[in-house]
């Protein structure tokens, strides 16, 4: 190939590929995607109102307080569930959930010791595998429903966090160390912050922190702590095109 006034010897493969994964990094740690200020801006090909409805999935980890007095402790578990909800303008949203959990129990030195004395009143012999009926573990089980106010502080941007405050119900069953069932419908007051990610017209990731207080009559006053993600599905609203005036195939 020629060259002549003017011309340059072209680039290699290989320096051009470094020149671009440099500036790449560069661009990076200059402006990250996280504090991208188009991340908070307005959403300008379609607002989240224009699909206003949503349905979602979400599951995740869930730790929780004391059930009983010195008796039974709450551990660690699992929790899922599905929400529908609907934004009312750019601010304000409201949601119900319906949901079920499964977290380990944990007995205090107390109760086992109350197991020990009640297996030696029934005669048991000390080697008896029926002392150690609870050494596997066991679970409590939690049912909750709640309706659920969301606020937006971003207002209808691609980024969306958001504080949530609710009121509802949670059923909880479960067995202590000396068989004796436990049964409760309670009231609950769910709180908790959370960030939507726009990915499609149709579809948003979510993550959410969520505390939710438990008060009844026969249980202790507790607290769930969760940590959940999941996928939000939109769908909904008014459709307007401005055909043949505006031929483009997204609607506003």
């Amino acid at each position: 190939m020629p060259i002549g006034p003017g011309s340059s010897l072209p680039e290699a493969p290989h320096r051009r590929l470094s020149r671009v994964l440099g500036q790449g990094l560069v661009d990076l740690f200059q402006h990250p995607p996280i504090l991208d200020h188009d991340w908070f801006e307005p959403v300008l090909r379609e607002s989240w109102l224009y699909r206003p409805y949503s349905a979602s999935a979400m599951a995740g980890m869930m730790a929780g307080t004391e059930l009983l007095d010195n008796w039974v402790e709450q551990r660690q578990g699992y929790v899922a569930g599905y929400r529908l909800g609907k934004d009312v303008d750019d601010f304000w949203g409201f949601e119900t959930r319906i949901g079920g959990a499964f977290v380990r129990l944990d007995d205090t030195p107390l109760a086992q010791a109350a197991q020990q004395a009640a297996d030696d009143a029934a005669g048991l012999s000390p080697d008896d595998p029926y002392r150690r009926r609870f050494d596997a573990g066991r679970e409590a089980d939690l049912f909750q429903w709640d309706v659920d106010l969301l606020y937006y502080p971003c207002g209808d941007a691609p980024l969306r966090p958001y504080g949530m405050f609710g009121l509802g119900l949670m059923h909880v069953s479960f067995i202590d160390r000396l068989s004796q069932p436990f049964s409760e419908i309670m009231y609950t007051m769910p709180l908790a912050i959370g960030l939507k990610r726009r990915c499609t017209e149709y579809a948003a990731i979510r993550l959410e922190i969520a505390d939710t207080l438990a008060f009844g009559d026969r249980l202790d006053t507790f607290h769930e702590f969760s940590l959940t993600a999941g996928i939000e599905l939109r769908f909904g609203g008014t459709r307007k095109a401005y055909w043949p005036w505006n031929p483009g195939r997204h609607y506003w």
